[in-house]
């Protein structure tokens, strides 16, 4: 019993002081710049949290050394927590946004419901009975009302989304695949970027409003054109 309650207690007291456990990271491929001591260089950035980051590249400090990771007009300071070969883990001393850095710009908050609240309310406008659509013209026998259908489509695209996400991720977790399709994976990325901002618009009660809030630039002006 004695040694039972020990054994609790002394597991106890190392929860206790055990580690926070590490934020969820997100498997990616961006290109980015990190610097140290007067010096710089290119890497890959593998995985994301708003804690800290794996990146690889070929010239790297040791660990201990305090760098700044910078991704087009974005940047962080971080220490370098462990070092492999050619890859090693960074913490930042402050949170960064990961869809800022994904996106590689600032993103403003926006004042309206996110793409997912946006498709919760469609689906409980539809099932309190609203017509989401109302000018719509009333479906042909077998085919569901616009709003339905709308909120499917949103739903498949997400599917879809996750889908890259997942292949993207897998792929570049290949050394081999990466190092010779660096510069398509970083294109699969850019399509599922470009995916769930679109998802935004069409799952937006004011798609012109979302459209002005959408953080690719080339992708906003397309859709805005007159």
């Amino acid at each position: 019993m004695h040694r039972s309650l020990t054994g609790q207690i002394g597991s106890a007291s190392q929860n206790k002081h055990a580690p926070p456990p590490r934020a969820a990271r997100k498997n990616l491929l961006l290109s980015a710049t990190i610097e140290w001591g007067g010096f710089s260089g290119p890497i890959l950035i593998r995985n994301l949290s708003d804690d800290g980051a794996m990146i690889e590249g070929p010239n790297l400090p040791e660990r201990g050394a305090r760098v700044v990771l910078r991704r087009q007009e974005l940047h962080g300071h971080a220490s370098l927590a462990w070092r492999d070969g050619k890859r090693c883990g960074l913490r930042f001393n402050d949170p960064v946004s990961v869809e800022a850095w994904v996106a590689g710009v600032t993103i403003v908050p926006s004042r309206g419901p996110r793409s997912q609240d946006r498709v919760d309310v469609i689906q409980t406008l539809i099932r309190q009975g609203t017509d989401f659509y109302a000018d719509e013209p009333i479906p042909s026998e077998g085919a569901p009302p616009a709003g339905v259908l709308v909120a499917r489509l949103i739903d498949e695209l997400r599917d879809v989304g996750r889908v890259l996400e997942n292949v993207g991720g897998q792929l570049a977790e290949d050394v081999t695949v990466a190092g010779r399709h660096a510069g398509h994976l970083q294109e699969l990325e850019l399509a599922r970027q470009r995916l769930e901002q679109l998802i935004d618009v069409v799952a937006a009660r004011n798609p012109i409003s979302a459209a002005r809030q959408i953080t690719m630039d080339d992708l906003q002006t397309r859709l805005l054109r007159p």
